[in-house]
Parts: C-alpha cells; sequence; structure tokens
C-alpha cells in the first residue's frame, strides 16, 4: 500500500460546544433530605465538513433526582473534528460510532464532572459511596484472557476539589496502577516538567492547573473529596494533553490514594481497555455485556 492510501486518523481539535445546568426546583429542592437518584443518556452526533474532515459530537444527559422531583439537569456536548482518510466504507461507522465518540469521552466525562460536583455543592444532600465494580480482579483475569485484548488497566475515577492556599479548583482524580495505564494513556509522552512518577506521594497534574494555582515540581497540593478525606501530595510531573480543559481538570495518583480518598478500600469504578483491533470494539463490548453483565462503552 503506497502512502497515499495508508489510514489516517488524525485529532484536529477537540471543545466543549455546549453545556447547561438546570435546578428547576430552586430553592425547595434544598431543603431535601433524601439520597438522589441518577440517570445518565449518552448519544452521538455526525456532521462531514469536507471530504476527510468529520465533526463528531457526543451529548450527555444527567438527570438527577429525589423521588419523583428533578433536583438537576445537566446536558453536556463535547465535540471533535477529526481528518479521516483512507479507510475502507464499511468500517467507516465504527469509526465515527465507535472509535471518535471513545476519544471524546474523557474530556466530556471531565467536563460533566466538574458540573456534578458544582451542582452538588449547592444542595446539601447525603453523600453516596462510588458505585465499585465487583470483583474487579477477577474480571480483570477474564477480560486479560480474550484474545482481542491487548491491555487491561484498573482504574479509580472521582471528582475533587485540589486545594493551595486560599485557592481551590475542582478537579478528576484517576488513579492509576502506571505500568498498566501508561499501556493505555502514554503519559510520559505528554509530561512538559518533572517525570511521570506515581508513587503514594505523588500527584501528576495538566499545565492549566498548574498555573491556575502557581504550582511548579515539588510544590504540595491537598486533594478534598466530598466525603471529607484528604489527601496531601507532592507535584512529580506537570502534563499537556493537548485540550485546555482537560489540562484544567485531570489529574493521576497512585491507585490505592484514589481508594482511600474516595473511600472505596479494595475497590475500583473503571476498567480501561485497549484491543489489538479498534475495529473489533463493538463486538468486544457485546461479549464483555453477555459474559459479565457489565456496559462496556
Amino acid at each position: 500500500m503506497s502512502d497515499a492510501q495508508q489510514p489516517i486518523f488524525q485529532i484536529q481539535r477537540m471543545y466543549l460546544k455546549d453545556l447547561s445546568l438546570e435546578i428547576p426546583g430552586a430553592p425547595r429542592i434544598f431543603l431535601e433530605q433524601q439520597a438522589p437518584s441518577v440517570e445518565i443518556s449518552l448519544d452521538t452526533a455526525y456532521e462531514g465538513l469536507g471530504d476527510s474532515i468529520h465533526e463528531i459530537t457526543v451529548t450527555s444527559t444527567v438527570t438527577t433526582k429525589l423521588g419523583d422531583k428533578v433536583m438537576f439537569l445537566i446536558e453536556a456536548k463535547q465535540a471533535g473534528i477529526f481528518d479521516i482518510r483512507n479507510i475502507p466504507d464499511e468500517q467507516m461507522p465504527i469509526v465515527v460510532n465507535v472509535v471518535c465518540p471513545n476519544v471524546i469521552y474523557p474530556y466530556l466525562r471531565a467536563n460533566v464532572a466538574d458540573v456534578i460536583q458544582r451542582a452538588m455543592s449547592l444542595i446539601q444532600i447525603p453523600l453516596r459511596r462510588f458505585k465499585s465494580i465487583d470483583q474487579w480482579q477477577s474480571l480483570m483475569i477474564q477480560l486479560s484472557g480474550m484474545p482481542e485484548i491487548k491491555v487491561v488497566s484498573p482504574a479509580v475515577s472521582g471528582s475533587a476539589l485540589a486545594l493551595r492556599g486560599e485557592a481551590s479548583r475542582s478537579v478528576t482524580v484517576n488513579g492509576v496502577l502506571p505500568d498498566l495505564y501508561f499501556r493505555v494513556i502514554p503519559l510520559p509522552d505528554k509530561i512538559v516538567a518533572g517525570q511521570a512518577n506515581i508513587n503514594s506521594e505523588s500527584i501528576l497534574i495538566g499545565t492549566e492547573l498548574a498555573s491556575d494555582l502557581g504550582l511548579t515540581i515539588g510544590d504540595k497540593l491537598r486533594l478534598s473529596a466530598a466525603n471529607g478525606r484528604q489527601l496531601l501530595l507532592t507535584v512529580t510531573g506537570i502534563f499537556d494533553l493537548g485540550n485546555k480543559s482537560a489540562n484544567s481538570r485531570i489529574t493521576y495518583m497512585a491507585f490505592r490514594n484514589a481508594q482511600n480518598l474516595f473511600d472505596l478500600t479494595g475497590g475500583a469504578t473503571v476498567i480501561e481497555l485497549v484491543m489489538h483491533d479498534v475495529y473489533q470494539a463493538e463486538v468486544v463490548a457485546q461479549k464483555i455485556a453477555m459474559h459479565t453483565g457489565l456496559h462496556a462503552d
């Protein structure tokens, strides 16, 4: 195959297209004390911008209710512009409907998590535990045995406040096992200062968060979760993911630290996968759902 015929898949731009928050029951809803229920829906949309340029938009709608009352409603649209060329026509639906949304989703999740945390801080309600994946260690062994899957990496992901002095920022905490996670996301390649060193005392942050809080390598950063737990960690690496929003919100720490911060001892909230062939993503997701009962994005 000549260079002109080689498949090309490039991210041109990633951006937050729209974001809205509604609290229709305010102010009386603030007086409610029962635990909320949460419904989340995802949808994707496609628009061709040229011969090879495509815009993919992933929309997330989060509806939180107290009984039959809507507490708050969040709708976020995260979009990406992709240059996609020389892909066989029969494979394009998988690229557009599976591969591209999977690239966009982490940015969407970070933006939605930030808004949820801000909304929950306005509405004083009882805290609920994170939902852990039951028996994730056994599940990892099962997934590792699937020939289509190349890497299996557990993670603990949740929202917290990053605190330095009087300043604070809402962040998404990702607790990872670096030996596995760096095979999913080559984070060492994104480091612009320090090192991708994740241990019991360290944290990796984005360039925007470092700038916002005046942080540099060796500085201390306090993380505070909604359950009241806190961690004081040392900044050992600053990364650039190529997206301002992600660089301002996403952080990485040791897997066990995140478990402790979110009171999730022994638990995991996410299992990240890398496949040998990305075009098998939909088939693998169906197999995982059939054999484990879990939903795979």
